[in-house]
């Protein structure tokens, strides 16, 4: 990954962008993924999670880097994942057992698909960068498309996990499964 001569260009997501624009966006892109704003809100905050007290009242927030894209769009995409999950679960079953996520490992997965599969797919970006480009115009001058998309998809290690892109995110959860083994093991010896 590192010694690719082919590296998309960073500099298009390392730019100002204002952070109310960076919200408006955010806000339009989880009207459009379904997010309900009769039953939930966004908000912001140092790091982004989801509070769902029922499929009535689900919570998320979001953080945005004035000089860092990508923090709001997918942190904003993930936690909607998660919200959409919540959301979805009938009325009826609401004060059984029933009306909550099946596990901590389902639940990410579909955080997961949402940002991953849908909010870093072409297809999504086919529609979405139009937009960006009027709302970000100065930023997004002389961009392609594709230029926009290999950016937001780029391979890169990462010390922290929320900033991880899809292929080393996983790495993250391995190591961290490692140390904690190692840690537990040390005490219990």
């Amino acid at each position: 990954m590192d010694n690719s001569s082919d590296k998309p260009d960073q500099s298009i997501l390392k730019k100002y962008y204002d952070p109310e624009k960076q919200w408006q966006m955010s806000i339009e892109i989880i009207k459009k993924l379904n997010f309900d704003f009769n039953i939930g809100r966004q908000d912001k905050s140092t790091h982004p999670f989801t509070a769902s007290l029922s499929s009535i009242d689900t919570r998320i927030t979001t953080r945005i880097w004035e000089n860092f894209l990508p923090a709001c769009i997918f942190g904003t995409i993930h936690e909607c994942g998660h919200a959409l999950y919540e959301m979805g679960f009938k009325q009826e079953i609401q004060d059984s057992l029933l009306a909550e996520g099946t596990s901590l490992g389902i639940h990410e997965s579909q955080s997961r698909l949402w940002e991953n599969i849908v909010g870093r797919s072409k297809e999504f970006w086919t529609y979405w960068y139009p937009k960006f480009q009027k709302t970000f115009p100065e930023n997004l001058k002389g961009y392609s498309m594709d230029e926009f998309y290999r950016s937001m998809n780029v391979v890169q290690p990462s010390f922290i996990r929320v900033e991880a892109d899809e292929v080393t995110y996983g790495l993250h959860i391995i190591l961290r499964f490692e140390l904690e083994k190692m840690i537990i093991e040390e005490i219990f010896r």
